[in-house]
């Protein structure tokens, strides 16, 4: 299967994952445990 590195930046540091071509970028970063939501998001996020 075709896979696709993503390169995450965050508070200085960088790590890069691989995922198949066409995986939802917001699952894709939940399950290689990054935090997805902003601090005003993670509270008012309605989840849909």
């Amino acid at each position: 299967m075709d896979t696709v590195r993503l390169t995450v930046r965050e508070r200085g540091h960088e790590n890069t994952i691989e995922v198949e071509r066409g995986t939802n970028l917001r699952r894709a970063l939940l399950n290689a445990g990054f935090d997805v939501y902003g601090t005003v998001s993670r509270v008012v996020n309605c989840g849909g």
